[in-house]
C-alpha cells in the first residue's frame, strides 16, 4: 500500500504493533499532543513512545529499591517449604525448598512459564 501511496491512520494500544508498522507517530498523552515521533531508519523505540505518553524516561516509573530500602519488619518468615504433586499433572512439582523472608511493604511475586505449574 505505501508504493501504491496509500495513507492509513492506525490507531491502537499496542505499542508493539505500533513501532513495527508506523512511519510516523503521534501520541496523546490525557487526551492533549504529547508529541510526534518519527521512524528515522528503523521502528520506533517503545521507550521513546512511553516517555511520551507519560511525561518521562521509562527507566523513572519504577525505581528499583535496594534491600537497605526496605525497612519494614519481617511479616512471613518461609523456611523448607517442600515440593507439592499436582494429581493432574504428577510429573510437576510446584514448589521444593523454599527459603523467604517478606517484610513489610514488600511485594513478593511468584512467576513461570506457561505450562510451568502455576496454577
Amino acid at each position: 500500500l505505501r508504493k501504491d501511496g496509500v495513507a492509513i491512520m492506525f490507531v491502537t494500544h499496542r505499542l508493539e504493533e505500533a513501532s513495527a508498522i508506523c512511519d510516523r507517530m503521534t501520541v496523546l498523552r490525557d487526551g492533549r499532543l504529547a508529541g510526534h515521533l518519527d521512524r528515522d531508519g528503523g521502528p520506533i523505540k517503545l521507550p521513546k513512545i512511553i516517555e511520551k505518553m507519560v511525561g518521562r524516561a521509562a527507566s523513572e516509573l519504577y525505581a528499583r529499591p535496594t534491600l537497605r530500602d526496605v525497612a519494614g519488619d519481617v511479616r512471613l518468615s518461609v523456611r523448607g517449604l517442600r515440593t507439592v504433586r499436582d494429581p493432574q499433572a504428577p510429573h510437576a512439582i510446584v514448589l521444593e525448598g523454599i527459603d523467604l523472608d517478606l517484610k513489610a511493604g514488600e511485594i513478593l511475586g511468584v512467576a513461570g512459564l506457561v505450562g510451568s505449574g502455576r496454577t
